[in-house]
C-alpha cells in the first residue's frame, strides 16, 4: 500500500493464552491471561548520500527515523491501552536490511491482558 515516509506501520502478532482458574461469579468463568507481541516498523525511503562529505542537511536527514523511533517510543513505553491491560514493554529493537533504498527498524512491544 502506499506511505508517506517516513512511516509507522503496526501489526500484532503471535498472542498466547494461559487458563488462570475458574471464577463462577463473572462472565466466562474461565478465566485467562493473554500476552500479545506489537510490532512496529518504521521505514523511510533512503535516497540521498548520508556520508562524512555529504552537504550537512542531509547528514541531519538521516536520523529523521530514529527520531520519530524514539518520540513513538515515548509516547507507547509504559503505557496501557485498555482497563485490564498491563503496559506497553519494548522487547527489542532490529535493523531489516534492505537493497531498495528503504531504511527499516523493527520495534517489539510485549503486552498482557488479565480476564479475557
Amino acid at each position: 500500500m502506499p506511505v508517506k515516509w517516513p512511516c509507522c506501520l503496526l501489526d500484532v502478532s503471535a498472542v498466547s493464552y494461559a487458563d488462570t482458574g475458574l471464577d463462577r461469579t463473572l462472565v466466562p468463568q474461565n478465566r485467562q491471561e493473554g500476552t500479545a507481541n506489537v510490532i512496529l516498523t518504521f521505514a523511510n525511503l533512503k535516497l540521498t548520500n548520508t556520508s562524512f562529505n555529504a552537504p550537512k542537511l542531509q547528514k541531519d536527514n538521516a536520523w529523521q527515523l530514529h527520531d520519530l523511533i524514539e518520540i513513538v517510543h515515548g509516547k507507547l513505553h509504559a503505557w496501557s491501552p485498555v482497563a485490564g491491560s498491563g503496559k506497553l514493554i519494548r522487547k527489542s529493537f532490529r535493523r531489516i536490511k534492505r537493497d531498495d533504498g528503504i531504511q527499516q527498524y523493527e520495534v517489539i512491544y510485549a503486552i498482557k491482558f488479565q480476564n479475557v
